[in-house]
C-alpha cells in the first residue's frame, strides 16, 4: 500500500490513507526579466536560487463517529512543524518540509475525513545516503547538484580544511563540526564555535562532478554530503 512518512512516522501508523500519489512539480529557478530600452528582446538575471515546492496528498480515514475528535486532533498533532517528508515508493529519497498546513478537513458523513494537507518543501530531493558520514577518499565523486555538506574534525589545535583548493582554518578542540548549510561551527555538546574558523562557508560546497578534499596531518576528517538534487 502506497504510504507517506512525515518526521518518521507513517500516515498509516494513524489509520490514513493516502488516496492518490501527489505531483511532485519541478522546483522553478529564480530569475529577473530586464528589459533595455533601445534592445530588442529582454535580458534574463538569475543568481541560481530556486523557489520552495508544494506538496498536496490527498489524504483520508474512517473511524467510529465517537472517535472522529480524537483523530482529528491526532493528526493535527502528527502534521505540524518541519522535518523529512518520505514517499513509500521512492524510500530512498526524502524532501525537507519547512511548513505544514492541514486546511479543512471534509467530514461528507459522521465516520470519514478528508484532507489534502500542503508541503511546503526546500526545492530539492535529498538523497537518504548522503546523511550518513563517510571518509573523504569516498567523496572524490559528487553524481548530484552541488551539496551543502556536513565536515566533522576530530584533533587538537589549528587545521587547514581544503576543499578544491579552497581552504577554511579551524582551531579545534577535540572536535569540531561545521556546517555549511547553516553556516555555523559547534562542538558536539552543542556550544557554538564560529569564531574558530576563517573562511567562507560556501567554498566548502561540493561541486557536482569531481571534487578534492584534504585535511591536515594529525586531524581526522567526516563528512555528511548532504547529496541532492533538482
Amino acid at each position: 500500500m502506497f504510504d507517506l512518512d512525515f518526521k518518521g512516522e507513517k500516515a498509516s501508523d494513524y489509520g490514513i490513507k493516502v488516496a492518490y500519489r501527489p505531483n511532485i512539480p519541478a522546483p522553478e529557478k529564480n530569475f529577473e526579466i530586464i528589459t533595455i530600452p533601445g534592445r530588442d528582446g529582454s535580458l534574463i538575471v538569475s543568481d541560481n536560487t530556486y523557489s520552495d515546492i508544494q506538496i498536496e496528498p490527498e489524504m483520508n480515514f474512517i473511524i467510529s463517529p465517537e472517535s472522529w475528535g480524537v483523530k482529528f486532533r491526532q493528526i493535527k498533532q502528527w502534521l505540524q512543524g518541519s522535518g523529512k517528508l518520505k514517499f513509500s515508493d521512492d524510500a530512498s529519497v526524502f524532501y525537507k518540509c519547512k511548513n505544514v498546513n492541514i486546511g479543512v478537513v471534509e467530514r461528507r458523513i459522521k465516520e470519514s475525513g478528508e484532507f489534502t494537507p500542503v508541503f511546503l518543501c526546500d526545492p530539492f530531493t535529498y538523497i537518504e545516503s548522503g546523511t550518513l558520514e563517510y571518509n573523504a577518499q569516498d567523496l572524490k565523486l559528487n553524481p548530484y547538484d552541488i551539496s551543502k555538506p556536513v565536515y566533522k574534525i576530530t584533533g587538537e589545535g589549528v587545521c587547514t580544511l581544503t576543499v578544491n583548493g579552497n581552504e577554511m582554518t579551524a582551531n579545534v578542540g577535540q572536535n569540531l563540526t561545521i556546517d555549511t548549510d547553516l553556516m555555523i561551527a559547534y562542538r558536539e555538546d552543542g556550544i557554538l564555535q564560529n569564531t574558530a574558523v576563517t573562511g567562507e562557508y560556501e567554498n566548502m560546497y561540493l561541486k557536482a562532478g569531481e571534487n578534492e578534499i584534504n585535511i591536515s596531518n594529525g586531524f581526522e576528517l567526516k563528512i555528511i554530503p548532504n547529496w541532492r538534487c533538482l
